[in-house]
């Protein structure tokens, strides 16, 4: 860990400042996320590193300021400036006047994956706070992994907890009817009257008896923006080297502090030390016997010793969920004691307040059934000690309920695969993933809905659910392709250009020709690219001129290579064993052709090289066209519900095999098919539930 003191305004030049620091460190590529909590902010202040926080916010992670209104010592220029720029920004307030318990903290902090920088002291987000006032901080600098930076880190997050998760009282969302509310209350002023009432309040010099002044007035020095360059403010990322020394001194407090654990062990019914215990030196232990396993530097007699009182060796991160395990067992207990049994009922209704002891008792279930690692021998044995039933079930009016197995059971399947491959499932039909990515796709449905409930929503949040892909891909996406604009100059990146397995050209190509979202649109353009369109503009366009894409040309020249190796290519369907893909790409063709969804240059291409093309098929082959289009809706919708505005054909023909179903004229083969991709028979006014709390 480094620390440097920071301090100004006493000498006539000084670079070790604030300001310096924070404009060097939105420079420094080792940090990717910044969050602040200020007292005061003007935009003398934020000019400071503006540009450069411009030029990062599309690849840091996250970007927050929280920031105060006390005493009118935030500008409403500095709060336009961040809704202009769309920074995340929050205010907070706190109206009382009996106790004056104002907002005036002064914390900067840059995060990254390797390096970490905490800038503490009393300067304020202004121009004199950062430069020229007589102001003292701390830049704190530690590599990721190191003990007391990680601690600090901690702290901090912990302190500021209902700020960071927005459920503080006084929190705010920054937006232009804040800035209306905070204007016509008085708490925030144009940055012009408050440099105006800094001056109104100017000191006089106090004279001794003998009229001699006391003190001399001494003027700030001149800060040069051009000059924020003078200071060694680099980051170390090396390996962090524990400190830990295994010693006389440690083996002999070893032997003590075991004895310490085993009595709290006994005395409170857990292996999980506050870090508020009241025994700082056996906390201290608790945390080094973690430390030292992660580094695998643990005695071995130490180790056993250890695992046969059920340590707990998980990281920091998951004893708060220990702790959480702990208590949700002790409120089973109680409900054994007095019931005799821990066959919890299952309540469905979020707001009955058993309504999380009864998902608790649900997934211990489901974590000891499908071997989940959450499950431990620890928590296998706390459980059966109060009779807990691993085969019961979930049961409503004495009947188990099958859905809420389920919902649990993909679950587990899904937090396995993202432990695998560290990467969402993909709707890929005839692979082994399909069923959890559309099982996945249901829940971030019907999360968007509404009907998903909170404690669903917190267990997929704890698997790191990218609730919206199309937006994450977006923004790797459109790193690559600003990286491409500072390498080569400009963003005419060619049509087969590829980066790190990104089809970078074809992203430029599509944003081009089948256009983007209004959002999307907007960040390229302020980021300099033009000829972006909209998705809704491409809808407006004539089907016949739309331009041909990389992977129709790529599929075309594959066909034409079979073609002159004398293969016959009209026989060439979705079974073609070669390639499935391929062979469903060249059914499509056809099927687009029968439905005039073919532009006249792809129809010649064809036609040239010899594929029949026909509108006129078999009743047969038009039931399996439009099977092929109904599961091609259902893997872009995750449903089966086609509407007529989205295709008037396709809607008539989904309508007939419900009511040919109806009738009994459907045959068995063709209900099991549409059964096999959950086509619904029955449509309600109200959405699908299934997999709702």
């Amino acid at each position: 860990m480094k620390i440097e003191f920071l301090g100004h305004g006493i000498f006539e030049e000084q670079d070790n400042t604030v300001g310096n620091y924070l404009h060097k460190s939105f420079k420094d590529k080792n940090f990717d996320t910044f969050k602040c909590f200020v007292a005061y902010t003007t935009l003398s202040g934020l000019s400071i590193f503006m540009d450069e926080l411009e030029k990062v916010k599309h690849k840091y992670k996250k970007i927050e300021f929280y920031l105060g209104v006390d005493d009118k010592g935030t500008s409403r220029e500095a709060l336009l400036e961040l809704l202009e720029k769309e920074i995340d920004t929050y205010i907070y307030y706190n109206p009382t006047k009996r106790t004056r318990a104002i907002y005036h903290p002064k914390l900067y902090i840059f995060n990254g994956e390797k390096a970490n920088r905490i800038l503490i002291g009393s300067s304020n987000l202004t121009r004199p706070g950062l430069f020229n006032n007589v102001e003292t901080s701390l830049a704190i600098d530690f590599v990721s992994g190191n003990f007391q930076g990680e601690k600090l880190k901690r702290q901090i997050d912990e302190y500021f907890f209902n700020f960071l998760d927005k459920s503080n009282q006084n929190i705010k969302k920054l937006d232009s009817h804040l800035i209306k509310y905070l204007s016509e209350n008085g708490l925030i002023l144009d940055e012009k009257r408050i440099y105006e009432s800094e001056e109104e309040i100017e000191k006089s010099n106090i004279k001794d008896d003998e009229g001699n002044d006391l003190f001399t007035a001494v003027e700030a020095s001149y800060v040069d923006l051009e000059n924020l360059e003078n200071i060694d403010s680099k980051t170390e990322t090396k390996n962090y080297q524990s400190k830990i020394i295994l010693n006389d001194y440690y083996f002999s407090m070893w032997k003590i502090n075991f004895e310490r654990f085993k009595i709290f062990k006994e005395k409170h019914e857990s292996v999980t030390i506050p870090k508020d215990y009241i025994n700082r030196s056996l906390y201290t232990w608790y945390l080094t016997q973690k430390v030292l396993y992660r580094e695998e530097r643990i005695p071995e007699e130490h180790l056993e010793k250890l695992l046969k009182s059920g340590f707990n060796f998980e990281s920091a991160h998951n004893i708060r969920f220990d702790k959480i395990w702990e208590e949700s067992y002790l409120e089973l207990k109680e409900y054994f004691i007095k019931h005799k049994n821990s066959d919890f009922p299952r309540k469905k209704d979020s707001k009955d307040p058993l309504y999380k002891l009864s998902n608790f008792v649900a997934m211990q279930r489901h974590y000891k059934k499908y071997n989940d690692n959450r499950m431990n021998e620890y928590k296998i044995k706390k459980l059966e000690e109060i009779d807990f039933s691993w085969e019961l079930g979930y049961k409503r009016n004495s009947q188990i309920s099958k859905d809420d197995d389920q919902w649990f059971k993909n679950l587990t399947i899904y937090s396995a695969f993202k432990k695998k491959y560290n990467r969402e499932p993909k709707q890929k039909i005839n692979t082994d993933e399909y069923k959890i990515a559309r099982w996945r796709n249901d829940q971030t449905v019907n999360r968007k809905r509404g009907l998903l409930s909170q404690d669903r929503i917190e267990l997929l949040e704890s698997e790191n659910i990218i609730w919206d892909l199309e937006e994450h891909e977006f923004k790797i996406k459109l790193k690559k392709l600003i990286d491409y604009k500072n390498e080569f100059g400009n963003f005419n990146v060619p049509l087969s250009y590829k980066t790190d397995g990104i089809a970078l050209g074809n992203f430029v190509y599509s944003l081009k020709n089948r256009g983007t979202r209004k959002e999307y649109k907007e960040i390229l353009e302020k980021n300099g690219m033009d000829g972006i369109i909209l998705r809704s503009e491409v809808d407006k366009k004539d089907k016949k001129y739309r331009k041909l894409t990389l992977v129709w040309k790529n599929n075309f020249e594959k066909l034409k290579a079979l073609k002159k190796k004398g293969e016959n290519i009209n026989q060439i369907n979705q079974d073609y064993k070669e390639d499935k893909n391929f062979g469903a790409w060249v059914s499509s063709q056809k099927r687009r052709y029968t439905f005039d969804n073919l532009n006249d240059e792809q129809i010649q291409l064809l036609e040239n090289l010899g594929l029949k093309l026909s509108k006129e098929n078999s009743t047969e082959e038009k039931w399996n066209l439009f099977y092929d289009l109904l599961c091609e809706y259902k893997i872009s919708n995750g449903n089966c519900r086609v509407t007529k505005s989205f295709d008037k054909e396709l809607y008539t023909w989904s309508a007939s095999q419900r009511r040919a179903k109806r009738i009994k004229t459907l045959m068995p083969e063709k209900i099991a098919k549409l059964e096999e991709i959950e086509f619904e028979w029955e449509l309600t006014l109200a959405p699908n539930k299934k997999n709702v709390l």
